[in-house]
């Protein structure tokens, strides 16, 4: 397909009302001023690493289930802080943190893709290695400690309640 030369003015558009020119964000659309129109520029476009954030998120999920199936057969949570919230507001208040630090986690990364999307996916990839390290433990957890299976060698340090 055949596309015409078109010039770079560097995001400076021709009005039509008058042949002055103005600011544009490279789609013919003014550029909103002033905080609310960045805040809403960052609303509008596509999240910087929607994969990564659903792998995060997948895995966060899983570590919810998992940690509810523990609790559930008499385990403990290792995170002072999550220990405080089941213990305070119990089941939907624990699943409500672990979202709440999902989001938090997004919009930092988010909030970092601004200046370096590398450095950004660089955190979530981390985030979910951490968070994939957590899921199997807890996978060892339920396999070794609530259903009996032993395996030659591996000893899990955890308490669990008599």
């Amino acid at each position: 397909m055949f596309r015409p030369a078109v010039a770079d003015n560097g995001g400076m558009n021709s009005c039509p009302t008058g042949g002055a020119a103005r600011r544009t964000r490279g789609n013919g659309r003014a550029n909103p001023a002033g905080a609310w129109g960045v805040a809403s520029e960052a609303l509008k476009r596509d999240f910087a690493l929607a994969r990564e954030y659903l792998g995060f998120l997948l895995l966060n999920l899983f570590d919810l289930f998992l940690t509810d199936y523990i609790m559930g057969h008499r385990g403990q949570e290792a995170n002072g802080a999550a220990v405080w919230v089941w213990q305070r507001y119990g089941a939907h208040g624990f699943a409500a943190y672990k979202f709440l630090m999902v989001l938090v986690v997004v919009l930092a990364c988010e909030g970092v893709a601004l200046q370096s999307a590398r450095t950004s996916k660089v955190i979530v990839t981390v985030g979910c290695g951490v968070y994939l390290a957590v899921v199997f433990w807890e996978c060892f957890l339920i396999l070794t400690q609530v259903n009996h299976l032993h395996f030659r060698g591996l000893h899990p340090i955890v308490t669990f309640l008599p």
